[in-house]
């Protein structure tokens, strides 16, 4: 209960030392009645009072002292998780640097064994292309003369005269000749793959040209069509497959960028035309001229 400050005049320890004597000296329980007046209070109340207050205020001592436990065992465990935590960080730290490692050292063996084969690549390049020249320097040029089977005696010509750069629709002529001289011989290139191109020995870098123009596989026009020229310089149209067509070597000449066309012997001014198919105007002999 609440104590009025004016009701109490005197410290408690002598109020409490005074209450005692006069309670010995009675023989039993009596109250003090302070001298200035005011309500009796009983000194047991007081105590009881008090009693009760102390009771309560350990009551929440001691619930501070549970929660500060509490917070203190949680804040270990807190601990304990951010060790963990930071453990498994230094883990996965020590796991990128060695897989870093391994990373590195993987690509520095790629680049090393890349770096070999490179090498080895380009040792057979050098090898190849040596053995190239090697066979390009040893192999004798094939010079022929190209022959018409229904005109023995005569063969094809070139005449290059000035035809001294590359001209759209080719130049010079090409006709026939009662004799094999300069423009009568050809070099027989190699280009692969059974193609060749014939290269004038008379005028240097000049080479048959066919164009058929109309003619298509299959024609068989009365005088043959198209055109053959010189050109200067090899490309698409100064190409051919030479193909065997008889049992004494009679071949046709067929050019790459025109298949199934083929030379024809012209009929008029010693002309070289073009032809659809193949039949007696079409074939010729090779003359290998050593």
């Amino acid at each position: 209960m609440d104590v009025p400050v004016h009701q109490v005049r005197k410290p408690y320890s002598e109020l409490l030392s005074a209450r005692l004597g006069s309670f010995l000296r009675q023989g039993g329980s009596t109250c003090y009645t302070p001298t200035e007046g005011g309500t009796v209070i009983d000194d047991f109340e007081v105590l009881n009072a008090q009693g009760s207050a102390s009771d309560e205020g350990s009551n929440i001592i001691r619930d501070l002292h549970e929660k500060l436990a509490d917070a203190q065992q949680q804040l270990s465990q807190g601990e304990i998780n951010i060790n963990q935590l930071n453990s498994k960080c230094n883990e996965l730290a020590r796991q990128r640097d060695h897989d870093q490692k391994t990373f590195e050292e993987e690509k520095s063996q790629l680049q090393l064994k890349l770096q070999k084969l490179t090498g080895e690549h380009d040792k057979r390049g050098h090898e190849l292309q040596k053995y190239k020249d090697t066979i390009s320097r040893t192999l004798t040029p094939i010079h022929v003369a190209i022959e018409p089977i229904a005109s023995q005696g005569r063969y094809i010509g070139l005449n290059g005269t000035g035809l001294n750069s590359y001209q759209p629709r080719g130049g010079g002529a090409v006709k026939l000749h009662t004799r094999i001289q300069w423009w009568e011989i050809f070099e027989l290139e190699r280009h692969g793959n059974g193609i060749y191109a014939f290269r004038s020995v008379a005028f240097d870098n000049r080479y048959i040209r066919a164009d058929p123009h109309h003619i298509a596989p299959g024609d068989r026009a009365e005088w043959g069509g198209g055109e053959v020229n010189g050109q200067y310089g090899c490309g698409e149209y100064e190409k051919y497959r030479i193909h065997r067509v008889g049992d004494h070597g009679e071949v046709a000449i067929e050019p790459v960028k025109f298949p199934g066309r083929f030379f024809r012997m012209g009929n008029w001014d010693d002309a070289i035309c073009l032809q659809g198919a193949v039949d007696w105007w079409e074939k010729f002999h090779l003359l290998l001229l050593l």
